[in-house]
């Protein structure tokens, strides 16, 4: 099978990509992992107004998910409320911050969604401009093949072809072999682009570990995001409140190398932590739990020849709140075009496919990453004599008038 383009991961990099580069009449194929896209998903589920009015992704009073079905029928298929319209969840009015000093509140123009909704609408979107999906299937190698002129081999196992697999095993012919012209990988932190020596390197002083319970909460009150910065709640990190329709999620991240429990241990004292403040949802159902690494450096390089990585396995997120989706979808855009660039080119050099890092960093989303990435850099060391110092450096980040009241609480 030889296709234009490859997209590994059907998050909001690896959709936008593709939308992009299918709108233009080019065959790629979009691998995703999970029965449908956002189904594992580790995420507070926020998004910018931007987004909701660029997708018209609509207000959070429509019909209920699933309305007219089977309970829960839609959320395992990973269905959204129409073309857009309906995926937000709730209206966020303001973002509080509980500090060391006190509780500042910032008024915003926000909202939340599902992710299973949010990747699915994007998903979709790809698909209506030509982009096949293929979901459940693992992209388990990836190679460069000498024929012709190069391209890259993709072996990718489907899942839940148990009695084909048997079949395929005896002939000695097990996996889906793809080739490609140009292969992005919007895999996430663990991406399979570090084969190439590019994209997002683990390591436990470059990502963070986070975790996230759903609780059931049937028309709950809130309508702000909540942030909690204390070293009782986590040495290096931060936890948070974001509310949905019918649940709210609560979670907390934390630097990996300053972890010193279990990340479902934090998680758990940080609901009982907001149950003490009144907060009820001791008696309320836990829906889903999951955690995942989340990338808090940018990569060095997010390009070879015929390969560009995106998104998550790319670094781009912000190293203060853990966020991605935004700059996620941005990259998309950009990656889009750079591989739009190279096919009409033909040109799918190491030195052509530069350009494309070239572009993110002008971008201000590479910039603000990176200044935050730096400011992380020097207040670090500070934790060794101050347990609240990543607070206090979000706050000064937030608001840089009392900087030394802030730093010296």
């Amino acid at each position: 099978m030889l296709v234009d383009v490859v997209v590994i991961g059907a998050g909001p990099a690896g959709s936008v990509t593709a939308a992009t580069v299918a709108k233009r009449g080019f065959s790629v194929l979009l691998i995703e992992k999970d029965t449908f896209p956002g189904q594992t998903n580790v995420c507070a589920g926020g998004v910018e107004q931007s987004v909701v009015e660029e997708f018209a992704l609509g207000g959070g009073e429509g019909r209920e998910r699933g309305e007219g079905r089977e309970r829960g029928e839609g959320r395992e298929r990973g269905e959204g409320r129409g073309e857009g319209g309906g995926i937000v969840e709730k209206e966020i009015l303001s973002h509080k911050y509980y500090f060391p000093w006190g509780v500042e509140e910032y008024e915003t123009n926000a909202a939340t969604v599902r992710r299973e909704n949010f990747d699915s609408f994007l998903t979709r979107s790809a698909e209506d401009a030509g982009a096949q999906l293929l979901t459940s299937a693992v992209a388990c190698g990836v190679t460069r093949s000498r024929r012709g002129g190069g391209c890259v081999r993709v072996a990718v196992k489907e899942r839940g072809r148990e009695e084909e697999e048997r079949r395929e095993e005896e002939e000695g012919e097990s996996l889906t072999k793809i080739e490609t012209k140009i292969l992005v990988f919007a895999d996430g932190p663990n991406t399979l682009a570090r084969g190439f020596g590019v994209g997002f390197e683990v390591r436990p002083d470059t990502v963070a570990e986070s975790a996230i319970f759903e609780i059931e909460w049937k028309s709950n009150h809130l309508n702000s995001s909540e942030f909690f910065f204390s070293s009782e709640i986590s040495p290096w990190g931060y936890g948070w409140i974001f509310p949905k329709r019918n649940s709210v999620n609560i979670g907390v991240w934390c630097l990996y190398s300053k972890m010193q429990r279990n990340i479902y241990e934090y998680l758990k004292d940080f609901k009982d932590f907001l149950a003490a403040r009144q907060l009820p949802l001791q008696e309320k159902r836990i829906a889903r739990f999951s955690s995942a690494l989340i990338p808090l450096v940018p990569a060095k390089r997010i390009y070879e020849e015929r390969v560009l990585v995106v998104g998550d396995a790319a670094g781009m997120v912000d190293p203060f709140f853990g966020g991605g989706i935004g700059y996620a979808i941005n990259g998309g855009r950009i990656a889009g075009q750079s591989v739009l660039d190279a096919l009409e080119e033909n040109d799918f050099s190491k030195n052509f496919l530069s350009a494309y890092q070239k572009a993110w960093e002008r971008t201000e989303d590479c910039r603000s990453i990176k200044k935050q990435y730096h400011l992380s850099n020097l207040f670090l060391p500070l934790s060794k004599i101050d347990r609240n110092i990543f607070g206090k450096m979000v706050g000064v980040g937030l608001n840089k008038r009392g900087l030394l009241r802030k730093l010296f609480v």
